[in-house]
C-alpha cells in the first residue's frame, strides 16, 4: 500500500484530512509529488486560510516551531472554537507539547499509522511497510 492509498481509505472512516498552506510549502521530493497527488484526488483539503494574527502570537511564544507546526496548531483552535471533532497530526515533540497546552487532540504519523491498523483500514505488515518508507524519505519522525 502507498500513502495515496491510505489516505484515500482513510476518508472512508469519515476522516476529512486538511493540509495548512505552510504544510504545504514545507513538503520536499516524492512527499510533495504525494501530496498533490492525494489532493487531485480530494484525499487531502488544502486549508485556504489561517489567521496570520493567531500564527504571529503562537510563533512570537514558540519560535523553535515550524511556519507548518504553527498553523496546524492555529487550524486545531480554530476546529476546537468551532466545536469541530479533529485531531493535529504532529509529530515534532516541541509542537506536540505546544498543542496539549492549548487543550488540542494530537497523534503522531505512527499513532495515526496504529490507529488505522486498529480500524482495520491497514495491516500491520502494511504499517511497519509505510513506516519504513517514511523513515527513508525526508518525512521527519521525532
Amino acid at each position: 500500500m502507498n500513502v495515496p492509498e491510505l489516505l484515500s481509505k482513510a476518508t472512508t472512516l469519515g476522516h476529512v484530512i486538511l493540509v495548512t498552506p505552510a504544510v504545504y510549502m514545507e513538503i520536499k521530493g516524492d512527499n510533495f509529488q504525494l501530496l498533490q497527488h492525494a489532493i487531485s484526488q480530494d484525499s487531502i483539503k488544502l486549508c485556504p486560510k489561517i489567521s496570520r494574527e493567531r500564527s504571529i502570537e503562537i510563533k512570537s511564544r514558540n519560535p523553535a516551531l515550524s511556519n507548518g507546526e504553527i498553523e496546524v496548531i492555529v487550524l486545531g483552535l480554530y476546529l476546537k472554537s468551532k466545536d469541530i471533532d479533529h485531531l493535529c497530526v504532529l509529530d515534532d515533540k516541541k509542537a506536540r507539547k505546544v498543542a496539549d497546552g492549548y487543550g488540542l487532540r494530537v497523534i503522531g504519523t505512527i499513532g495515526l499509522l496504529e490507529y488505522y491498523e486498529k480500524e482495520g483500514l491497514i495491516t500491520s505488515t502494511e504499517k511497519e511497510d509505510l513506516i519504513k518508507v517514511l523513515k527513508n524519505s525526508t518525512f521527519r519522525l521525532q
